[in-house]
């Protein structure tokens, strides 16, 4: 929705990260090899887990770094 609403449907180029945004970059990758695992070895329930830990990373990064009140802060300006 926010790409739609402020950047016409298109993902914008990576900006400034913050150390925030680099940790959160970091966790991706364990993650999905964590889920890769799962899935090869038929723990589909701990896969699953993994893929919901990614969700629940994702929702927190977004609480947190609240991109909705940045764009219009920038917007603004």
């Amino acid at each position: 929705m926010l790409t739609k609403n402020y950047y016409d449907g298109k993902v914008p180029e990576r900006g400034k990260t913050t150390p925030e945004d680099e940790a959160v970059l970091r966790e991706i990758p364990k993650i999905r090899e964590n889920v890769e695992t799962s899935l090869e070895t038929y723990r589909f329930r701990e896969a699953l887990k993994e893929a919901m830990n990614l969700a629940r990373l994702g929702n927190k990064y977004l609480a947190d770094a609240e991109p909705w009140k940045v764009i219009k802060q920038i917007l603004t300006e």
